[in-house]
């Protein structure tokens, strides 16, 4: 599906690869570390994010504290600990907010305040 989309440099690895862990326990290859593509690390952060402070049918949104504590807990072991820090920076100087707010066909008003 990726094929021929070009705008994001290294997007078909990113696809590929965002479940492989910083730890090397992940897949589909069991990638470890720098091994794995920095798109592919990027999106596993992303991915992991917006499950976080989505509803899920198992439980509801997380709120900003503790998805800052569980991407602290799994730095160096799912994700990479270095795309960790400028995720919470991010998070903390309001640029995930500000997003959130200005695509709001992608997050509820309530996870946008949750995340604030």
């Amino acid at each position: 599906m990726l094929q021929n989309f070009t705008a994001i440099p290294g997007i078909q690895d990113g696809a590929r690869f965002h479940h492989e862990r910083y730890d090397g326990k992940g897949y589909p290859s069991g990638l470890k570390g720098t091994e794995i593509p920095l798109c592919a690390r990027i999106i596993c952060i992303a991915d992991a994010f917006d499950a976080m402070s989505s509803d899920r049918c198992y439980r509801g949104y997380m709120d900003t504290a503790s998805i800052i504590e569980e991407l602290k807990r799994n730095a160096g072991k799912q994700f990479d600990p270095h795309i960790v820090d400028y995720m919470i920076e991010m998070i903390q100087d309001g640029f995930v907010s500000e997003v959130q707010a200005n695509y709001p066909f992608s997050f509820s008003s309530e996870k946008s305040e949750a995340t604030k």
